[in-house]
């Protein structure tokens, strides 16, 4: 199944589970692509009222955009920017409502998104890793087997010191 497949029937079954007086018209390919943009921020908008799955779908699709397009020479970097951001924002309402594969996956954002092998940290940096520690916590205390170590890595590095 194509992506656009999926997306057509992930789209589709989001919408009609969480609002069930939207329908669309799933007879023609070509209408749902042109639906694409409205579909989307109807998920978008149910995203930010609280729909898990919608929070899901877009932290999941924003995930999977990032690790196909990141080290591409040819990818657009201001799709790649939102791309980013979509994916901070609804992995974080979905981390929020206690699902520990989001916890996880957000705490691992924060981490990458520091060049630990730099001699200083800025304070912006500082404050990515104390968010990843946080999530890192969190995620374990949901039962996300296997963070101890990296736990107490973060922890050892007295993060609250740091920023002071």
């Amino acid at each position: 199944m194509s992506i656009f497949s999926r997306f057509k029937k992930t789209t589709m079954t989001l919408l009609d589970t969480a609002d069930t007086n939207t329908r669309f018209d799933t007879a023609s390919f070509d209408a749902i692509i042109k639906q694409d943009k409205e579909n989307l921020s109807k998920i978008r908008e149910l995203a930010r009222q609280g729909n898990f799955d919608c929070q899901k779908f877009l932290s999941q699709m924003s995930l999977a955009f990032i690790q196909k397009n990141e080290y591409s020479s040819r990818s657009d970097q201001n799709m790649l920017v939102l791309a980013r951001k979509n994916f901070e924002i609804f992995t974080k309402l979905a981390a929020e409502q206690g699902d520990v594969t989001a916890q996880f996956n957000l705490a691992q954002y924060y981490l990458k998104s520091v060049d630990m092998e730099q001699e200083y940290l800025n304070l912006d940096e500082v404050e990515r890793l104390k968010l990843a520690l946080y999530w890192y916590e969190k995620a374990e205390a949901n039962g996300q087997p296997d963070l101890s170590s990296i736990i107490d890595a973060l922890s050892a590095m007295q993060l609250d010191q740091l920023s002071e």
